[in-house]
């Protein structure tokens, strides 16, 4: 989007990495090992949908979320304009699922993995699109966001606002993955609002935005692979689904064709896609 040249897109980029030092130099809510997820809340604090960037606006420290109101109706279309399609994707898809398990009475569950500064649990909890929010990330990043979400600065904002559970998991460790998900997510899957036993009651929406990526090598797959496995374990292959955008293992140049492969390795299948 925007059109610009390279070099605009490679500066813009830089000064804005650059400029994230000062705009959090006093933060003490700032969640460990975000280098990479921190550019990633600003982009969407700038959105113009504000039911998305209101939420982003949110948890960003007092002293320098101003700079948002000010510069965000000047700002040009580059890198926020792609988080701003990549989160409309992300958005659509999840909710038409939701509409559709809610359809056939059943309770949603939404788990975003590697959820970092992502506010998608927190915003669709809050908005009933799901009955249930969960995020797994590492200890250290859980614990940090859970003290930013229990903050003056965030509660002054959002009193009164619905938080979703947070596991410890990383995500490069598949068996430690593995126990989190039957450990937190099994014991509730076949229980209905009053307790009563319901086979398959919950469908689970697995979510992953720009998470394996980052991962070692190898962890992509089989990250696939564990979620393909707890969401068909019961024999229900309806019972979940996964809903990303990120990159995957193995699929050069954004070859649909090589996607549609790795994923059919991993026991799936390539629906609702965007290019």
């Amino acid at each position: 989007p925007g059109g610009f040249p390279p070099f605009v897109w490679r500066w813009a980029y830089h000064l804005q990495i650059a400029s994230l030092t000062l705009l959090h130099a006093n933060d003490k809510l700032l969640l460990p090992n975000s280098s990479l997820s921190l550019p990633i809340l600003w982009w969407k604090a700038l959105l113009r949908d504000d039911s998305v960037s209101s939420w982003a606006f949110d948890i960003l420290p007092g002293s320098s979320r101003w700079i948002v109101k000010f510069f965000k109706p000047l700002f040009p279309p580059l890198h926020h304009a792609n988080i701003e399609l990549r989160t409309a994707f992300l958005d659509t898809r999840t909710t038409a699922l939701a509409e559709n398990a809610h359809a056939s009475g059943q309770r949603v569950r939404l788990v975003v993995l590697g959820a970092g500064y992502d506010l998608r649990a927190l915003r669709f909890l809050n908005k009933g699109v799901v009955d249930e929010a969960v995020e797994l990330d590492l200890e250290s990043v859980v614990q940090a966001k859970s003290a930013l979400l229990s903050s003056k600065r965030f509660q002054q904002r959002r009193p009164n606002c619905k938080l979703p559970q947070s596991f410890s998991a990383d995500l490069n460790n598949m068996t430690s993955t593995d126990a989190t998900l039957c450990q937190n997510l099994n014991s509730n899957n076949n229980r209905n609002d009053d307790g009563v036993s319901g086979k398959n009651n919950v469908y689970t929406i697995f979510l992953m935005e720009g998470i394996l990526v980052h991962l070692e090598r190898g962890s992509g797959p089989k990250i696939l692979r564990l979620l393909r496995s707890f969401v068909s374990q019961k024999g229900h292959s309806s019972s979940g689904c996964l809903v990303f955008a990120d990159w995957i293992e193995g699929v050069k140049d954004r070859k649909l064709d090589l996607a549609q492969i790795a994923l059919k390795e991993a026991g799936g299948a390539l629906d609702g896609i965007a290019a």
